[in-house]
C-alpha cells in the first residue's frame, strides 16, 4: 500500500465484472473501472491473452498516462519491492522471466514472421508484471497486425511483447514464478516465502491450495496500521499553506518554528491550518482512525478551537480513536496563532481472508 492510493489504478472489464463488482471497486480511492468491455481479437487462438495488451492502449490514449504498469491478479507481494519499482520506472520495457516459452510450440514459424528467437541476449518474458512508457507503445500494434494476418498458437501477450521489445527488455528478478506442484513441498514453499519479494501464481484458478496459502501469508504479514499520509485526501479546502505530514519544515525563514510538542520534535504529524477541512474516501478494510489533537510549542493553546472528526467534536489534547466506515472528515476552526497538529495519525487495518469460489 506504499503508493497504492496515490497512483491511479485502472481496471479493464473483460465481461466478467458484475455491477456489484464495479460498485465495490469504485469505492477504493483512485480506482478507475473502465466499464466498457475491452476489445477482443476473436480470430487469435488465445484472444483473451491478447486483450491484455489493450490495457496499454486504454491507459495511454484514453487516460493520458506517461507509463502503464500491468500486474496480473495472481501476483502476491511479500515484502518491499522498491528496487524493482525503480527498475520499472527507468526501463524502456520490463517484464518477468517465464519458465516456459513466449514464442509457442512452433519457433521456426514464429521466427519467420517476427524475425526473432529466444536467446542468451533476450530471454522469454512473462506478462504477470510488465510495463512500458507511452513513447514505446507504438511498437506493439504492428506486431499484433502481423499475428492477426497469420494467426497460430503462441502465448499471445508474451509473444507479442517479446517480438516488440526484443533486445530492449529488462527483467524483474525477485518475484518468483510458482510452477505447478511447488505448494505440495514444504521446503520449496518456505524457500519462496523467505527469499523472494513476491510470487506469481500461474494458473491461480486451478490451484486453490496455493492460492489459499498465499492470500493468508500476505494477510498475516500486512501491517495492522498505516499512516493516514499514505492515502490521498479525496477533497480538501486548506485555509492557508498545505495539508502537510511528517515533521513540519522549520528550515525556511517563513516557517521558522520547529515542530515540537511537550519538548520533543514531532516526526509523525499532520498539519492543517485552522479553518481548513479535508475528507478521505477509505477502503472498507480501514476500521478505525487514531490520533491526538495537539498544539505546537510556538502556538497559543487557548486559541485552539474544538475540531470535528466525522461530526464528533474533540478538544485540544484529546486522544482520538473512532470508527470509520469508508469516510474520514476532519474540520478545523480558525484560531489566531493556534498552530494545531495531529500526532501519529494512523488507520487501523483489518483484512479478512476471502471466501474462495471456483
Amino acid at each position: 500500500m506504499d503508493h497504492g492510493f496515490d497512483i491511479p489504478h485502472l481496471i479493464l472489464n473483460d465481461g466478467s465484472l458484475t455491477p456489484e463488482d464495479i460498485t465495490s471497486l469504485k469505492a477504493i480511492p483512485n480506482i478507475i473501472v473502465e466499464e466498457k468491455k475491452v476489445k477482443t481479437y476473436p480470430t487469435a487462438p488465445n484472444h483473451i491473452l491478447l486483450s491484455k495488451l489493450e490495457c496499454f492502449e486504454v491507459g495511454f490514449h484514453k487516460y493520458g498516462a506517461d507509463r502503464v504498469i500491468i500486474i496480473d491478479p495472481d501476483i502476491f507481494i511479500f515484502k518491499s519491492w522498491e528496487s524493482d519499482i525503480r527498475k520499472i520506472l527507468m526501463s524502456k520495457a520490463i517484464c518477468l522471466r517465464d519458465w516456459g516459452s513466449s514464442i509457442g510450440p512452433t519457433p521456426a514459424r514464429y521466427k519467420e514472421l517476427f524475425g526473432v528467437v529466444e536467446d542468451e541476449v533476450t530471454h522469454n518474458c512473462n506478462t504477470g508484471v510488465y510495463s512500458i512508457p507511452s513513447y514505446q507503445y507504438e511498437k506493439i500494434p504492428p506486431k499484433i497486425e502481423i499475428h492477426l494476418k497469420d494467426p497460430f498458437v503462441i502465448m499471445e501477450d508474451q509473444g507479442i511483447f517479446f517480438a516488440a521489445y526484443y533486445g530492449e527488455m529488462d527483467y524483474i528478478t525477485d518475484i518468483f514464478g510458482l510452477v505447478n506442484g511447488i505448494e505440495d513441498f514444504d521446503y520449496m514453499w518456505n524457500w519462496v516465502l523467505e527469499t523472494m519479494t513476491g510470487a506469481h501464481l500461474q494458473g491461480m484458478r486451478v490451484r486453490p491450495k496455493a492460492l489459499d496459502y498465499l492470500i493468508n501469508h500476505v494477510i498475516r504479514n500486512c501491517p495492522k496500521k498505516i499512516p493516514l499520509s499514505q492515502i490521498t485526501a479525496s477533497t480538501k479546502n486548506i485555509n492557508y499553506g498545505l495539508l502537510a505530514f511528517g515533521s513540519y519544515d522549520y528550515t525556511k525563514p517563513w516557517q521558522a518554528f520547529p515542530t515540537q510538542w511537550e519538548g520533543r520534535y514531532v516526526l509523525d504529524g499532520m498539519y492543517m491550518h485552522g479553518g481548513s477541512w479535508a475528507e478521505w474516501r477509505l477502503p472498507l478494510q480501514c476500521k478505525r482512525f487514531e490520533t491526538r489533537y495537539i498544539c505546537m510549542h510556538t502556538g497559543i493553546p487557548q486559541n485552539c478551537q474544538p475540531i470535528k472528526i466525522n461530526d464528533r467534536v474533540f478538544n485540544l489534547g484529546e486522544t482520538i480513536d473512532i470508527d470509520v466506515n469508508g469516510t474520514l472528515k476532519i474540520e478545523t476552526l480558525y484560531g489566531e496563532g493556534a498552530h494545531i497538529g495531529f500526532l501519529n495519525p494512523n488507520l487501523t487495518i483489518k483484512l479478512d481472508p476471502p471466501v474462495l469460489q471456483f
